[in-house]
């Protein structure tokens, strides 16, 4: 709420007022403006809580506006608009402050410049088009860029140049800036995207092979034509990126309609134990290492999931699935989950893009564990989201830290990350494909599309269908191509699903491999980082924990539950979605109040029509249908328009827009013979 000097100083009433008052310069300052200027000035003071902010916003108007500046010089002059002003008109009735408070501000330049009179360069923004330009920078970034950790480093893909990225701004701002104040926008306001010529992440086989074709072409028509294929060709990653982040978006703003997540698995070299932050492997430590791996997931809006195992059980389907399970079952309530799955995977067929992960989607929907499940993956190369982002603050945290034992990892993850997320072990995998496999069919080309949607027909069929992107309309399959039918069908044409719950995983190292661990462990335990409770955790980790002992139980889940839609919204939003849904289905007719209408001749009216550029004739109308005309031309015959029976068709877009009648003496008006002369034309 603002104070009471705030609000009279933002009065429209007050303003007047002041204007109304003579200046006490000769200058008669009040006359030169108006009460909309007055007002704007003062906005953009008093909108601003007093304090140091507001001494700073003042001191650069002040910057902007005088001609010199001095502490306490009462004469000095300052411009507005392109307009001067005396100091005592400028402070209390542009600004509307007292003189103590400018003389503060003042104060405040002197104390932070060395020259007080050099004025202050105002920075250039290009206008209009520069903040559009900048949008369209800023929308590429957050679409199209991989971030690091910190969310502060943009990545562009691989390849891709300033130039090439101001060819995209001009494909679609064709009157945008020009090059040379695009390079400026991004050296001055995005110092933080980076070009990159080669991919930092998982390499993209289509960007590698543009950039190369590129680079080698030399006919500037084939060149471009690259160029166009690798700007579509990230014009669909950025797109596909888009949808995730909406899908995402959805999530967050539904959690009582839609549960979305990701799952992914960290790089396996980084997180070896015993790992030590200063290097690599100190002097006389041993050279094997215990091999751990992370599973990670963001469950979008909820919370985070990380799950260690050290390798004692297979890096497949099994793992991520059972992953799943457990995440679902923590998120359900009482064991009931949202009707609407999203699952955002990795392109890797061994663990996630497989027949059995989608059958296990299947099966959840078979048995309204849900209602419905999107798998979406993004373009191979392109996946680097905000799940691989924990991993690597993961990493940062381990250039940072010691991790000698397994509980010192745990802990070291959880305080990477922000929120705190559920950090736990590994301990049971169960076999899912080797419980589905029976029941499941074989699915061809199922690394093509980049999304998979399974949802249930009305008499309880599960079906599956997808598109190539998750951008395009249409699914497939369509009625005239082969079904994808994922569960087998018994006689009498009914699903057949698995029967009780999987089996589990035993996990299995190598006795040879345990060993050659313990032998290199017996060196570390020299080194000083090495305390007793680290070396008596190695020593019981070794002798029964190794190969895993505390088993789990089958997650367990309910049949989900119809909620109405838009369920978290209140009253109030969805009387707006109510009405904006009213308001689209309106239809308004747009026209002018223009008294003639060129669609709307009169039978018997003349008319003049154009025949070519620079000739045009004049006829009358028989008949009008629709967008044609149908005409009997009139010619000069004796000083007079006589008909000439020449019946003909024309366009409405060829007449002249006002029709006429002949003169008595059966010729054309003047002032049709006068626009036809400016208009350049001859009449034949």
């Amino acid at each position: 709420m603002l104070s009471k000097r705030r609000a009279i100083a933002l009065d429209k009433s007050s303003v007047k007022k002041k204007l109304s008052l003579p200046c006490s310069c000769a200058k008669n300052c009040q006359k030169q403006f108006s009460v909309q200027e007055i007002l704007y000035w003062r906005q953009r003071i008093h909108c601003i809580p007093a304090g140091e902010e507001r001494i700073k916003k003042l001191a650069e108007m002040i910057q902007l506006c005088a001609i010199t500046i001095r502490k306490y010089e009462r004469d000095s002059l300052y411009r507005i608009n392109q307009k001067l002003c005396c100091r005592h008109f400028f402070t209390e009735t542009v600004l509307g402050i007292s003189i103590p408070t400018l003389t503060r501000a003042k104060r405040a330049i002197q104390e932070n410049r060395h020259d007080l009179n050099v004025r202050t360069p105002r920075v250039g923004t290009n206008g209009v088009r520069g903040r559009v330009c900048e949008g369209f920078i800023a929308a590429y970034m957050n679409a199209a860029c991989d971030r690091d950790p910190t969310g502060n480093i943009f990545r562009m893909p691989a390849g891709l140049t300033k130039l090439d990225l101001h060819s995209l701004y001009q494909t679609i701002h064709k009157d945008g800036i020009g090059k040379s104040k695009f390079y400026n926008i991004l050296d001055s306001k995005y110092r933080n995207l980076v070009f990159c010529k080669n991919q930092r992440f998982t390499k993209c086989t289509d960007c590698h092979n543009f950039r190369c074709l590129i680079e080698k072409e030399q006919d500037t028509q084939i060149k471009s034509d690259y160029i166009a294929m690798r700007n579509l060709h990230l014009k669909e990653q950025q797109m596909e990126r888009e949808a995730y982040y909406v899908r995402r978006g959805q999530a967050e703003m539904r959690p009582k309609e839609i549960l979305s997540l990701i799952i992914d698995g960290m790089d396996q070299n980084k997180t070896d134990l015993p790992h030590y932050c200063k290097w690599s492997n100190p002097s006389g430590a041993g050279q094997q290492k215990l091999r751990t791996h992370i599973t990670g997931s963001i469950v979008h809006g909820r919370g985070k999931y990380f799950f260690i195992d050290h390798g004692q059980i297979p890096h497949d389907t099994n793992l991520s699935l059972s992953c799943l399970m457990k995440i679902l079952s923590n998120e359900s309530h009482n064991g009931i989950l949202p009707p609407t799955l999203y699952v955002q995977l990795d392109n890797t067929a061994r663990e996630n893009k497989n027949k059995y992960f989608l059958g296990m989607m299947a099966y959840l929907v078979k048995h309204d564990f849900v209602k419905e499940v999107y798998m979406s993956f993004l373009l191979v190369g392109h996946t680097h989201e905000d799940v691989d982002q924990c991993f690597s603050k993961i990493s940062q945290k381990l250039k940072e830290k010691d991790a000698l034992t397994m509980p010192n990892l745990e802990a070291l993850i959880f305080n990477s990350q922000t929120p705190q997320p559920h950090v736990s072990k590994v301990n049971t995998v169960w076999n899912i494909s080797g419980w589905l496999e029976p029941f499941i069919n074989q699915v061809h080309n199922i690394t093509f599309p980049k999304m998979y949607r399974v949802q249930k027909d009305g008499t309880g069929h599960v079906y599956v269908q997808y598109k190539k992107l998750s951008t395009e309309e249409q699914w497939h399959p369509t009625s005239d191509e082969r079904q994808l039918e994922i569960f087998k069908l018994d006689d009498v044409g009914c699903q057949m699903t698995p029967p009780g719950i999987p089996n589990q995983v035993h996990p299995y190292m190598a006795e040879e491999d345990i060993q050659t661990l313990m032998r290199s462990l017996d060196k570390d335990f020299k080194l000083a980082q090495f305390t007793d409770e680290c070396t008596n955790w190695w020593k019981e980790f070794l002798a029964s924990e190794i190969l895993g002992s505390n088993e789990e139980t089958w997650p367990t889940l309910n049949r989900t539950t119809e909620v109405d839609p838009m369920s978290t919204l209140s009253e109030k939003e969805l009387d707006l979605i109510e009405k904006y849904k009213e308001k689209r289905s309106q239809f308004k007719e747009v026209f002018t109040k223009q008294g003639t209408d060129r669609r709307k001749y009169k039978k018997n009216d003349m008319v003049v029509v154009k025949i070519s550029k620079t000739e045009v004739n004049i006829g009358e109308v028989r008949s009008v249908n629709g967008e044609d005309l149908e005409l009997n031309i009139f010619k000069r015959n004796k000083g007079c328009f006589t008909s000439t029976d020449h019946i003909v068709s024309v366009r409405l877009s060829s007449c002249f827009a006002t029709g006429f009648q002949l003169t008595n003496s059966k010729n054309i008006p003047s002032k049709i013979k006068e626009r036809i002369a400016q208009e350049n034309l001859k009449l034949v």
